[in-house]
């Protein structure tokens, strides 16, 4: 069969085939029409031979070509074609609409408390605040270049928790709601988080504290006191604190029940928290219950804060600035000086991870605690002689 494409014969075929094309081309084409309808949705080109595909998309006649000249092939494509054309373009938003989809997305969230949806919400603001030009970009016109400019100067003005959490909901912006597969923020690492150590009060300087409180002249230094007492002695947040009624207060079984404020939605641990009394808690109770006799309705704290009392005696005492947190942070340190152990502490923190973030946190204890377990350390007879100057040999 190749011998006869050589032949005379074959030469002929080939010319003939040729003659035969050149004047459908000719009969097909004219200074109006270069087309070639070659079957339903294919034309081609008869200049240069390529096959497309061709149909009428919203009133408008549409040729996407097949990428080749040989009929049987085109009409292998043609399905795949078609229904790519048809399919409807995806149309790339701002960065603006889509963050506006997060912001509805974040406020109908059930499983969010409050305050988690406050916190993404300023996570937000900040990322659009931070990035100028930002909301009227194109997603997908975001580059990595952008990316990596914004973050280099991002990331050290703000907390390395915060400036994560805040690249965190771009990345989720970018993937999930733009649905972007090629992501320019793939290559920006998120901080470390370096532990930094807990500036606590000492049992003496604590007390110091309660004291230039409850004695600084104020119609709520009672009451000021009695909040950074009940703060120090429970371990509890602000907000739990603020929460807190007399009847949740129960003297005959010797516990408190604290409504944990952040314990997730999906989570299955319980929302309330039963504390049992320590002395000290047990005694602070009793005395503000029989002052005043509260009705079980009641707030236990009748105030919304005490920072600028705890501020000011920080300041008096000589220690570094304390906060509502440093509270519980104090009594974190003084349970684990107590020897409770890390799973029943995580349990009156409100923590579900079964001691993981307690241990992390408060596995170091306070200074005054450490100097003297420090004290207690012996090395019996190997220190013997380390303070003796070696005696000089004999000449």
């Amino acid at each position: 069969m190749f011998s006869a494409m050589n032949t005379p014969n074959g030469q002929q075929t080939a010319e003939k085939s040729q003659d035969t094309l050149a004047s459908k081309q000719q009969r097909h084409s004219s200074k109006n029409s270069i087309w070639w309808k070659r079957g339903e949705n294919l034309v081609q080109h008869m200049p240069t031979g390529t096959i497309y595909a061709r149909l009428k998309l919203n009133g408008k006649t549409v040729r996407a070509s097949l990428d080749t000249t040989v009929f049987s092939v085109a009409k292998v494509r043609l399905p795949d074609k078609l229904k790519e054309l048809r399919t409807p373009k995806v149309v790339v938003g701002t960065f603006g609409q889509y963050a506006e989809t997060f912001r509805g997305k974040t406020n109908a969230d059930a499983m969010l408390s409050p305050a988690g949806k406050a916190y993404r919400l300023r996570c937000l603001d900040r990322l659009e605040k931070s990035w100028v030009g930002l909301t009227d970009t194109q997603v997908d016109k975001i580059t990595a270049d952008q990316c990596e400019d914004w973050w280099n100067e991002f990331s050290t003005q703000y907390s390395p928790q915060f400036v994560n959490h805040v690249l965190g909901y771009l990345r989720l912006i970018i993937r999930k709601l733009a649905r972007l597969t090629n992501d320019p923020t793939f290559d920006l690492k998120p901080v470390g988080i370096k532990h930094t150590e807990l500036a606590l009060p000492s049992s003496d300087q604590f007390n110091r504290i309660v004291e230039i409180t409850l004695t600084n002249g104020t119609p709520e230094a009672q009451d000021s006191a009695d909040m950074i007492r009940l703060l120090a002695f429970t371990g509890m947040r602000l907000s739990e604190a603020q929460a807190l009624l007399w009847s949740d207060v129960d003297f005959k079984a010797a516990e408190v029940r604290i409504l944990c404020a952040k314990r997730r939605r999906t989570s299955r641990e319980s929302d309330i928290r039963k504390l049992p009394m320590n002395p000290a808690l047990r005694a602070l109770l009793r005395e503000m219950h029989d002052r005043k006799k509260r009705e079980p309705t009641a707030r236990v704290c009748v105030l919304d804060g005490v920072r600028r009392s705890l501020a000011r005696a920080s300041k008096l005492v000589g220690i570094k600035e304390l906060s509502h947190h440093s509270m519980r942070h104090f009594f974190a340190s003084v349970c684990i000086e107590s020897n409770v152990d890390m799973q029943t502490l995580s349990r009156w923190l409100g923590h579900s991870d079964g001691g993981v973030l307690a241990q992390r946190t408060y596995g170091h204890l306070r200074r005054e605690h450490s100097n003297r377990m420090a004290a207690q350390v012996s090395f019996g007879n190997a220190s013997a002689g380390i303070t003796q100057s070696p005696k000089s040999p004999k000449k």
